[in-house]
């Protein structure tokens, strides 16, 4: 049986807000579309910015406009996680997720050139990329869940082009990633890790 999916993006004003009465929502667009989630990156000197991810691309909230990068009709391209390329404002570094539910990471085009998967896995969804400021020299780091493999923990040390997965931690699963922000010192990472004690699903959020 199919099954119509209508979504809309709405905002609450939280100016003059009191709990004792009824927020005020607001239609903000993409209305009709499939939304999958909501990412906001506020990095100094790169960007403060709202996405809408979708099974087939994600949304950029500009100038008061959504910008739209998605791949109608395309299969394997659901992206999971977002940020803007901190060293190359056109083009983004995006998780992603395949047909087998495996995530992968890619440069993506800002501007209509070619893409670049940058790495693959048998780990299950991009959770999260997350920027660490050291000096303004913004390096990203990445998390997947658990999937057919462990979760991976990522590093790259030259804006999202190669990755290092970071082993030792001993867990088969990470849940969640912050990297606090110090621009004078090195930042400190934090890693949300689980052991599973049950098999592992593809396709499980």
């Amino acid at each position: 049986m199919s099954r119509a999916i209508l979504s809309f993006l709405i905002v609450i004003s939280l100016a003059g807000f009191s709990f004792a009465e009824m927020p005020e929502f607001v239609l903000t667009g993409l209305a009709g579309t499939e939304l999958t989630g909501l990412v906001w990156n506020d990095a100094m000197w790169v960007e403060s910015a709202l996405y809408a991810t979708s099974s087939e691309g994600f949304y950029r909230f500009d100038d008061g406009q959504w910008q739209s990068f998605v791949e109608v009709g395309a299969q394997g391209r659901e992206v999971t996680a977002v940020r803007l390329d901190p060293g190359n404002e056109n083009r983004f570094i995006t998780g992603r997720l395949d047909e087998l539910g495996r995530g992968y990471l890619e440069l993506t085009s800002r501007t209509g050139q070619a893409n670049e998967i940058v790495h693959t896995s048998a780990s299950g969804r991009v959770f999260k990329i997350e920027l660490d400021s050291h000096y303004f020299n913004y390096e990203p780091w990445a998390i997947l869940r658990a999937g057919d493999q462990p979760g991976e923990l990522l590093h790259s040390a030259d804006g999202g082009q190669n990755w290092v997965t970071v082993t030792g931690h001993g867990m088969s699963d990470l849940t969640g990633l912050v990297i606090t922000a110090r621009h004078s010192a090195q930042g400190i990472v934090y890693v949300a890790l689980t052991v599973l004690t049950e098999p592992f699903q593809i396709g499980a959020p």
